[in-house]
């Protein structure tokens, strides 16, 4: 399908386009209430290892081969970069119902062992592995609590509505509260929850 949208088009008619200004200024990991659970619990941001429920249980990712934590950099890319790709990243801010929790990292704390978009080029079969080209880096090893800067709760409206908590006592006390709240709603069957697989099949489709 021939794609003549502008960015400027784009920023202007995306639902995820409220969240760019928020995204250029930061490195996250993308996660559900399930995971976010499993985050506060262990204490890390860990590779999948089989050990929880994955989104994408079948993927061929470069980020499940290595064992690696996979991350969003929209700061390294230029703007024609990330809007070429624009399809492949915009829906894993919105994947889960009712919300999806961004984990705003601290690039400083990161940065001497952060791997590049670009370093799996090296590999001799990298192309037969998934990546987000350009936006999508990664992590080697468990990433601790104390490298999160804040958590934002993104709702899949449109355009998106968010609510950044600060990763201190105060904000993570609201953060899970209001989070109780949706757990309390979503047991009573007052909100409907599609699978984070079958949210993301109709999203695709409604790209095309």
């Amino acid at each position: 399908m021939e794609d003549d949208e502008t960015l400027e088009e784009w920023l202007h008619t995306s639902s995820v386009a409220s969240l760019f200004p928020l995204l250029r200024r930061g490195l996250y990991h993308v996660t559900s209430i399930e995971g976010y659970r499993g985050i506060r619990r262990d204490g890390f941001i860990r590779p999948w290892d089989g050990s929880f429920r994955a989104a994408f249980p079948k993927s061929n990712s470069h980020a499940r081969h290595h064992g690696w934590v996979p991350l969003f950099d929209f700061q390294t890319p230029t703007e024609e970069q990330y809007f070429q790709v624009r399809h492949q990243w915009g829906m894993f801010f919105v994947k889960d119902e009712p919300v999806t929790i961004l984990i705003h990292l601290s690039r400083e704390k990161l940065a001497p062992k952060l791997i590049p978009n670009e370093a799996v080029e090296t590999e001799a079969d990298y192309r037969q592995r998934l990546r987000i080209p350009y936006v999508e880096v990664w992590y080697p090893e468990p990433i601790p609590l104390s490298a999160i800067q804040s958590f934002i709760l993104v709702f899949p409206s449109k355009p998106v509505r968010y609510l950044i908590f600060r990763a201190n006592e105060e904000g993570l006390a609201e953060l899970d509260r209001i989070l109780g709240e949706i757990e309390a709603l979503i047991a009573a069957g007052l909100i409907k929850v599609l699978s984070t697989r079958d949210r993301f099949i109709a999203r695709l489709r409604q790209s095309y």
